[in-house]
């Protein structure tokens, strides 16, 4: 099978930073992310071809450059972003693991299905979708109460700390149901 070659342009940089402008991101974390993928494209060699291992190679120098995970994660955030703008999610580069994530559970992906499948088989219908808009979001529990019907039927909601969380099409159809 041959390997699908992508090349990373400004072009690509600036339509992806102009979409995250039009979905409400805040000024500053437009430029945290500008200058992330610059850094990114000035690293990559002349073709600027990636991939999930050129990916991999330049996280492995960012962790030798940048002392501080959350510092390289919040450059790995915008290269994770960028990627699935692209289309291409498979190359997702791993964060570093941070002091902060044991004390921030998470669900498996079996967790959450669980979850899901107990608020339906009990006739739970609002617990059930307010599982899958946290699930398939990513919306903070502080930002409930900004889940309105003129929100879901816009396919954001507005965050507390700025910006706005998207909601699926597929879910936003089952929730104005």
């Amino acid at each position: 099978m041959e390997e699908c070659m992508v090349y990373l342009t400004v072009q690509q940089i600036d339509a992806f930073l102009e979409q995250m402008k039009e979905l409400g991101r805040r000024e500053n974390t437009l430029q945290t992310y500008r200058r992330a993928l610059y850094e990114l494209y000035g690293a990559l060699s002349g073709d600027k071809r990636i991939d999930g291992a050129v990916l991999q190679s330049w996280r492995d120098r960012l962790a030798g450059q940048i002392d501080s995970p959350r510092t390289c994660n919040v450059r790995i955030s915008a290269v994770n972003s960028l990627l699935a703008y692209s289309g291409h999610e498979e190359w997702r580069v791993q964060p570093f693991p941070t002091a902060d994530d044991a004390a921030s559970p998470t669900l498996t992906r079996q967790e959450y299905r669980r979850l899901l499948q107990a608020a339906k088989l009990n006739g739970k219908e609002r617990t059930y979708l307010l599982i899958k808009l946290i699930g398939c979001s990513g919306l903070p529990l502080q930002d409930l109460p900004h889940v309105t019907a003129e929100a879901v039927r816009g396919g954001l909601v507005p965050l507390t700390a700025g910006g706005y969380s998207r909601i699926p099409a597929l879910l936003q159809q089952e929730l104005l149901r």
